[in-house]
């Protein structure tokens, strides 16, 4: 792609390189509503833009078949603007490494009119309601998009964690979870205290919220004036006394975590308006922020959520999790190049092995998905043990999996808090095992070390019902693929696509994703094989590619799909004149039908008609031939029969005799190409032998172009595919014949 292509993408109109624009516009809206941004005395500038002077954008190119990834040092731009804006930058990003954007978007709201504006006029009051919110909402959508491809985030988060493992010499801190709205509130009180001017607040802040504490070490790390201490205060005795001995060491604008609950906190709580938080409306799903990490790091980053959960009982979930993943890993085998098979299959010698029969473990999995069970005998067995009062226990779980539909998220209740997790654990590593042997890391198959995004709350919602029912089903599904899905896009990058302004099917709850081959979120992309790498095999409709940063040469729409461009594909249908009929099939049977063909496809905006969805453009030696839509070739390679046949008689053979009655023709590669695409029209019982070698472009133009409702592809032995069209058409008899094309692929 051309750097004038790169540049249109990243500042069209849903780019991902529009935080100077949108800060700009911004900027601007204000100042025609009379205010202008500054700079709170707490903020250190210089500090701020010392952080910001190693950053790199990680940016993911897709071109010619290959995934790479490449790091933009200049892309940035957290260091443009005046103080004010780089005030306001710091923040936002402050903010988006634990809130997601919905979230951040109604803090700033209320924070910017009171701590970050200077007005033209006294007693005029600024609310971002209108065109203000609108730009707002804008900024912030940009400035997330960014970031989340940015190592810093990244770095900040890494140190955050450490400095909370190390809170208080290692302790344990039993209560003080995010999972309400209150520690939301408490987060936003803090936020007046840490923006006021230095000499109007008090030298330290007492907090009983570890999102409140962890908030203030982030903002730390972006050059705002404040410390989070390793001290934890568990009396008013303890807190004077070490204020006493250190007052002459520690710093002003000290953020301590408070574990008495007699010891007054949260002093700025009371002066919060909360009139634009919805805190009942899944405060899990619309507030916080997903994080990027390993899959077998999932359970130690969810579980430890748990009120009053230790770290024994953590390792516990995580060693069901790890003996899950590589179980089902094992057992099951993924999509192969053989069109008719499912999505997944348990092979006839596994399948006894892996099949649940105990009727207390059918139970148990039927809460999640009943097709489960033809999996998991290994996992249930080796962790889940008979408990006498079964069936009460049973519906207890059911209750509590029905009381999450219309809720994001609920902890179990202690009766069955531990049966519970550990069915979750299994539930949860089953699934992510099944989507890794779809999903393609780095050239191979993802794995346990393959890092998704991934939101904690996830794995107590009913997400994990919805996921299992859709994923666990493909089991039994003889169907060719799911397509693109949201519930993998979920998955693997963290998004709750619920939640985005996007059309529903009326029978779903998630995003009609249809004509989506992709989707970048929270700093991960995931897209179709068919987009990287296209051919007529089933396979590339099953698989993904995962990378972690953005993509530079693929478009995405405002809510991050990569969305097919629209199918225009002329419906002029040309007739094909006819061929002399021959007598037997193999390779080589007219001049010029083998050889470099000059074809090539390239992924890219549909330039013509809508820029932020992907077209697929063939061109033959640098000449346009066709602009495809993703959707087309996805149909082309999904509709009719499609065999890949090896050779299975052990004496392959390169040639085969045919009846002249069967009217066999043969055609070279090159004819086709004169219709530029169009669909070429044949007479039912058309039989045409077409020798493309090795050039998968060329098979994958060949079905494109004539759409029959047979193709074999014979790699190996001529007979071995003649005899499997026999034996389809057989199968598929019509009283005018079907249309049949053999591909030779690979035959000397």
């Amino acid at each position: 792609m051309s750097f004038t292509g790169a540049m249109q993408i990243a500042i069209g109109a849903h780019g991902w390189w529009r935080a100077r624009q949108n800060s700009q516009a911004l900027t601007a809206t204000l100042e025609s509503a009379g205010a202008v941004l500054i700079s709170t005395s707490s903020f250190n500038l210089p500090l701020y833009e010392r952080l910001r002077t190693n950053e790199k954008i990680r940016g993911v190119c897709i071109e010619r078949g290959v995934v790479t990834k490449v790091e933009l040092p200049k892309a940035s731009t957290a260091k443009m603007g005046d103080s004010g804006q780089k005030c306001l930058r710091a923040l936002t990003t402050g903010l988006l490494c634990l809130f997601s954007g919905h979230a951040v978007i109604q803090m700033l709201a209320e924070v910017i009119p009171q701590e970050l504006l200077s007005l033209d006029q006294d007693g005029v009051s600024i609310k971002f309601e209108g065109p203000l919110r609108t730009s707002l909402s804008e900024y912030v959508r940009a400035v997330e998009i960014e970031e989340d491809s940015s190592n810093i985030r990244q770095e900040i988060l890494q140190e955050v964690d450490q400095e909370v493992r190390t809170l208080g010499c290692g302790i344990k801190i039993q209560n003080t979870n995010w999972n309400s709205g209150s520690d939301f509130i408490k987060g936003r009180a803090f936020l007046k205290w840490c923006l006021a001017p230095l000499q109007r607040r008090e030298a330290y802040y007492l907090t009983r919220s570890l999102l409140t504490w962890t908030l203030a070490a982030v903002l730390s790390q972006l050059g705002f004036q404040t410390i989070a201490s390793q001290f934890v205060v568990f009396s008013q005795y303890q807190l004077e006394s070490y204020l006493n001995q250190e007052r002459n060491t520690d710093f002003d604008s000290t953020v301590y975590l408070v574990i008495d609950p007699n010891l007054a906190s949260d002093p700025m709580e009371a002066e919060v308006v909360t009139s634009r938080l919805n805190l009942n409306d899944g405060i899990c799903g619309t507030t916080f922020k997903a994080r990027i990490l390993p899959i077998r790091a999932i359970p130690w980053f969810a579980f430890h959520l748990l009120p009053g959960i230790d770290d024994r009982a953590i390792e516990q979930l995580a060693e069901i999790w790890d003996y899950t993943f590589e179980t089902v890993r094992k057992s099951l085998k993924g999509p192969t190049m053989h069109t008719g098979n499912s999505m997944w299959c348990i092979p006839e010698d596994e399948r006894e092995d892996c099949l649940v029969r105990n009727p207390w473990h059918k139970s148990l999995l039927r809460v999640w998905c009943p097709h489960l069970s033809y999996i998991l005998k290994k996992p249930m067995t080796e962790f889940i043990k008979f408990q006498p009062e079964l069936q009460e226990i049973a519906d207890e779980l059911e209750s509590h999996g029905n009381s999450l539909r219309g809720n994001d998220w609920k902890f179990p209740p202690p009766s069955i808090s531990s049966l519970y997790n550990s069915m979750t654990s299994i539930v949860l590593a089953t699934l992510y095992a099944m989507v890794s042997l779809v999903t393609i890391d780095n050239g191979q198959l993802a794995g346990a070390y393959t890092e998704v995004g991934f939101n904690p709350y996830t794995a107590f919602s009913s997400r994990v019902g919805t996921w299992a029912s859709s994923i666990g089903g493909k089991l039994i599904d003889r169907g060719r693929g799911w397509g693109p899905r949201a519930d993998l896009f979920e998955m693997m990058t963290g998004t709750f696509m619920s939640r985005l302004s996007i059309n529903r099917t009326s029978n779903d709850t998630l995003p009609h994703t249809e004509h989506s081959y992709g989707c970048q979120q929270n700093g991960v992309l995931l897209v179709s094989e068919l987009l990287v790498r296209p051919t007529i095999d089933n396979v590339v409709r099953c698989m993904h590619r995962i990378s972690i940063g953005q993509a530079i040469t693929l478009p995405s729409d405002q809510n991050g799909f990569l969305r097919a461009s629209a199918e225009t594909r002329g419906i002029k249908v040309v007739s094909f004149p006819g061929k002399d009929v021959i007598g037997s099939l193999g390779p080589l049977l007219i001049e010029g039908s083998r050889g470099e063909n000059g074809l090539r496809v390239d992924m890219e905006p549909d330039w013509e008609q809508d820029c932020t969805r992907v077209a697929m453009t063939l061109r033959h030696h640098g000449e346009v031939l066709e602009t495809m839509s993703p959707t087309t070739v996805n149909k082309c390679i999904g509709d009719g029969i499609r065999f890949i046949v090896p050779c299975s008689c052990r004496s392959p053979s390169s040639q085969v005799k045919v009846p002249t009655e069967d009217r066999w023709q043969s055609i070279a590669f090159t004819d086709l190409l004169i219709h530029r695409g169009k669909q070429i029209r044949f007479p039912n019982g058309t039989k045409l032998v077409v020798d493309v070698g090795d050039d998968m472009l060329a098979q994958l133009f060949v079905l494109y172009s004539t759409i029959p409702r047979l193709t074999v592809l014979a790699k190996e032995c001529m007979l071995c595919a003649y005899s499997a069209i026999s034996a389809a058409e057989r199968d598929n008899q019509s009283p005018t014949g079907i249309q049949t094309i053999l591909l030779i692929n690979g035959i000397p």
